[in-house]
Order: structure tokens, then sequence, then C-alpha cells
């Protein structure tokens, strides 16, 4: 049976979705294992992998030590098994697991190698970008992805990589009047991962591919250009009250909180859930309070379909943003790194519709890195499975137009069947 991301032996194969869980070979009971798995990715949304899975015993491990494990399986755990345990495991630690910036620049590689016939160094050059020795263990996986999306590579995939651009006058006032200051270079990373010509490619992996996350002033500047956009017949009274509401409560709510060394947002959560109350847990209450508040708000807001396909398109282009530069982006290619499955689709109003449905969104806390303090977030991710349910519906279309095209032979035989001899004649012209 094929492990995703399997490196070596041990627990050294990391785990993220649920397909991946129904796929691994253990004896753990799997629905469990699927609703601890939610359970992290809300909590810790920027961990890749949230477990560590051994193929030689079947044995899982939950990889955020300060995860209250004992209590959870009090209440959620109906076997005795001792196959699920905290720990890192060993995932990344001999090839090392393959993020989103390196799986770019393996397909950007992997597509000037087929559509121009030259060798790995010359498409690596080719792509401007940079290679790391652990690709190579993924050349045909990336050759794979590719021949998936284009069926015949023509021209000089670029790969635009982590730097930063500029953005518009109108996106960097609302960093001003915010922060004080123009937007930061955190904020300014382009939408397009990859160029080809004048597609300018996003690049996202499917498993719950994250569109949008950030604080007060990206959301802020992301909603006011989608409503920006907005007819007349949308911006009515209530709605426009609403959305001014939502945007005041952001700019003056979101922030961060300070939970102290070695601590995290989740670590308080727990806290609180067991019966812990002083002045820590009380600022935070009120916090997750406002958070809530302002999530109904938006759930109202995000109610307008106008309004809710306006800020994914924002989310995957980053038209407002960067204007019409190279940044913006205007194809979406989605890949499944185990099975090669990807699509590959303009970004027009079709696909952005198709998207909107299948779109979450949270306001939460997002842990700072290096030991920084958690702060309000406004996050919008896809559902896990967009890019098997953009699969079955082209399956779908396939399978349906075929049995119309047979229905129709059907009846034009029958039709041809009740000619009799000396009818008139029928010509057929190809």
């Amino acid at each position: 049976m094929d492990q995703p991301n399997s490196l070596h032996e041990g627990y050294d194969i990391g785990v993220k979705t649920a397909s991946e869980v129904d796929n691994l070979d253990t004896k753990v009971d799997k629905k469990e294992v699927k609703s601890l798995l939610r359970l992290l990715k809300k909590e810790y949304p920027d961990l890749e992998f949230p477990f560590a899975f051994n193929p030689a015993n079947g044995g899982l491990k939950v990889r955020v030590k300060s995860f209250d494990l004992d209590s959870w399986k009090k209440e959620n755990w109906s076997s005795k098994s001792i196959l699920l345990t905290t720990g890192l495991g060993s995932v990344g630690k001999k090839s090392g697991n393959m993020n989103a910036t390196d799986w770019e620049a393996v397909i950007a590689a992997c597509y000037n190698m087929l559509s121009k016939g030259v060798s790995l160094k010359k498409a690596v050059e080719l792509a401007d970008t940079k290679w790391l020795d652990k690709y190579n263990s993924y050349v045909n996986d990336g050759k794979q992805i590719v021949l998936n999306s284009w069926k015949s590579p023509k021209g000089v995939m670029k790969h635009y990589g982590a730097g930063t651009t500029e953005v518009t006058a109108e996106w960097d006032d609302h960093f001003k009047r915010i922060v004080g200051k123009p937007a930061s270079a955190m904020t300014r990373t382009p939408k397009t991962d990859l160029y080809l010509g004048k597609q300018k490619i996003s690049v996202k992996k499917e498993g719950g591919s994250q569109l949008m996350s950030g604080g007060a002033p990206e959301t802020v500047a992301t909603l006011a250009y989608a409503y920006s956009q907005m007819p007349k017949s949308v911006k009515v009274r209530g709605f426009s009250g609403t959305y001014k509401k939502l945007m005041a409560q952001i700019e003056k709510e979101f922030g961060t909180v300070d939970v102290g060394k070695n601590k995290g947002m989740t670590d308080i959560k727990r806290e609180m859930r067991a019966g812990r109350k002083d002045s820590m847990t009380r600022k935070v209450a009120k916090k997750l309070d406002i958070h809530k508040t302002m999530q109904s708000a938006a759930i109202e807001l995000l109610s307008k379909p106008l309004v809710k396909e306006a800020v994914v398109r924002e989310a995957l282009t980053g038209e407002g943003k960067f204007g019409g530069s190279l940044a913006s982006a205007n194809y979406l290619l989605v890949f499944n790194p185990e099975t090669k499955k990807s699509s590959y689709k303009k970004i027009d109003s079709k696909l952005v519709k198709q998207m909107a449905r299948s779109v979450n969104f949270a306001i939460n806390f997002k842990s700072a890195g290096g030991g920084g303090k958690p702060y309000s977030n406004f996050r919008m991710g896809v559902t896990e499975g967009f890019l098997s349910d953009t699969m079955k519906k082209l399956k779908s279309s396939i399978s349906k137009i075929f049995a119309k095209s047979t229905a129709t032979l059907f009846d034009l035989t029958q039709q041809l069947g009740k000619l009799k001899a000396g009818s008139p004649k029928v010509t057929f012209t190809v």
C-alpha cells in the first residue's frame, strides 16, 4: 500500500489529511483519528503534519508535545490501544518534507525539462530557481504533475519565488491607517508562484489549502477592496452597516495577547477548560467572545454570494493588492503530492464561484513564530477535497456527455431499424 510521505523507518511518515488517515495500515479507530485530526488542524493551523505514522507497528504520534492527549482520550478514545501517543517522530529528518515552495521549484524545473527537452541542470537555470538535493527524489513526481496539468508543455516556466513586491497605493493606505506605516515585507508576498508567458500561476497543495491568513491590516484591506467592487444594489443600509461595524471591530479589537513565556494559546484554552480563572484566562475569554461576535458579523457579510466571491477572487489573485503586475495571479494550479492528480484552470468567474462554495473561514488566534505573542487572525481556506471534487465533477460531466451521445446513437439505430426496403435513400455525411 502506498503511504503518504514515506521517508525512512520509524515514525517517519507525515500525515495531514483525512484521506491519508483512511489509507494507513493501522488497527487504531480511523474515525476517531480523523476527529482528532480536525481538532489539531483547527488548534494548530500552521502545523503541516499533525501526525507521524510508523508503518512497522501502525502507531501514530501527535506531533504537538504540549497537547493534552490523555484528556482527549478520556472523552473521545474508545480503544485501549497504546498506538496513539505524542512526539515529533522523525518526519523530515532524512530527506526532508516538501513544502509549497519546494514543490514550486520542482514543478518549474520539470516543466522546462519536458517542454525544452533539456537536462535537469539546464531546466533549473531556465526556471531561475534554487535546487536542493532533496528535490532529486521528486523529479518523476514533478513530471507526472506537469503532464497531468499540461498535455503538451511549451515555453519556459519561471519560479517567482518567495520575494516581495510593491502594493497599490489604495492597499497601502489601509496599512498606514491601522499601523501608521506602509505595508511590511511580510505582507507583500506575491500571489504568483510560477509564471509561463502571460500565465501567472498560484500553486496550491490539496489538503485544506490556505487562501488567506492575515492580521488587521491585511483583513481590512482585503474586505475593503472586495466591498468596493460591489454594486450599489448590494450596499443597502443594513448590509452597509454590518460591513462598517465589522471593519471598525477588526481595526479596534484585532491584536496580540501576551500569554507568558513557554506557553501558547492552546495551553491557555486547555487551562480554561480545566476551570482555571485568573486575570489571564479572563482576558483571553473576553477576546474569544469578541472573535465570536466578529465572526458572526463576517458570516452575515459573506452570506451575500457577490461579496464572498469578491473576497475569494482577491484572496486568489491579489488584483487589488498588486494591480495588474506580475505578482497578481490569473491561473490556479491545485495538485495532490501523493496521487499526483492536479487541476490547472484560469481564475475566472466560474472557478471563483466554485471555490466560494468550498471556502471556509475563521477569526481566531494565530501563534506567532519565534516565541512571539498570539495575534488575532482572519483565515480563509479551501475545504479538503476541493481537487477531488473538481475531478469528480469533470468525470461526471464526461459521463453525462457519453451517456447523452450513447442515447442519441441508440435512438438513431432504432430509427434506422424502422426503415424498410424501398425507403428513401439515407446518406451520411462525415
